[in-house]
């Protein structure tokens, strides 16, 4: 099966904790999704919500992965309920994001720049 382009906010950028499980996935730079990017009240890791033609953005860095290394994100994302979503960058590239599809809660806190710190 061909790889897939990755689009990834949080603890799977370069120098998150999560990172490693990209290391056999070439990295394709950087890009802005329309979104919103946040935390909840104690966790460590933000969370991300794709919504088109927003004012807001999310800066994103992208990845060629695998279905084999898409499998083992499944295993680390949906637990924490993040699914993989289809979405187009602010320059037009489809990729797939793993996203919260809830939706920010009220007691979250907004990462109004859009970009998460590893």
């Amino acid at each position: 099966m061909p790889s897939q382009l990755l689009a990834v906010y949080g603890t799977l950028k370069k120098g998150g904790y999560n990172n490693s499980l990209l290391s056999t996935s070439r990295y394709a730079g950087v890009a802005s999704i329309p979104g919103e990017l946040w935390t909840n009240m104690g966790e460590k890791f933000p969370r991300a919500s794709y919504i088109p033609k927003h004012d807001k953005v999310i800066q994103v860095e992208l990845y060629e992965v695998s279905p084999r290394i898409m499998n083992q994100l499944g295993r680390l994302e949906i637990p924490y309920s993040y699914y993989p979503l289809v979405v187009k960058t602010v320059d037009d590239t489809y990729c797939i994001m793993w996203a919260d599809v809830e939706g920010r809660n009220p007691d979250s806190s907004l990462i109004s720049s859009g970009v998460y710190t590893v």
